[in-house]
């Protein structure tokens, strides 16, 4: 949407004298069409997430306490052994919850030096970057106690 709009803006002249403005409008509405569309997509996921993020401990712990009492007759919940399978729970909730932000962090990482991979790759001197152009000033040689002079 940006680069529409730059372009447009760019050539101003052109698009006034051709009146491609309705043009410009319309390519330039799709694509916020398309942007939202892909912003609301980018919303839902990490909607999903963090519902995923919140409920995950609560069921973890209340299958563990199930499975617990399940498995056999003489498996009784006590105080003691409920509070201490909560305490063990709430332990390791906070570092599992970190995990995937970890996770996160590495895969954002992993994409940046991918794509700062093939500019650090490029020798020095070679390359498409811009040429430095000497100065137009030009030094003349003089004898003596004369003073440089520019030409």
């Amino acid at each position: 949407r940006v680069e529409i709009t730059t372009a447009m803006l760019q050539g101003i002249k052109v698009t006034k004298l051709n009146n491609y403005e309705d043009k410009f409008e319309a390519r330039v509405a799709e694509a916020r069409q398309r942007e939202v569309k892909l912003v609301k997509k980018e919303q839902f996921v990490w909607g999903m997430t963090l519902v995923i993020r919140v409920c995950t401990p609560v069921i973890a712990t209340a299958a563990t306490l199930v499975t617990f009492v399940l498995v056999s007759e003489k498996n009784v919940l006590t105080a003691s052994d409920t509070f201490t399978i909560l305490m063990l729970f709430n332990m390791i909730k906070f570092p599992i919850n970190q995990a995937g932000q970890l996770l996160s962090k590495a895969a954002l990482g992993i994409q940046a030096m991918q794509r700062i991979g093939p500019f650090m790759d490029r020798e020095d001197g070679k390359g498409d970057h811009a040429t430095y152009q000497e100065s137009s000033l030009r030094v003349a040689p003089t004898t003596g106690d004369d003073k440089i002079a520019l030409e």
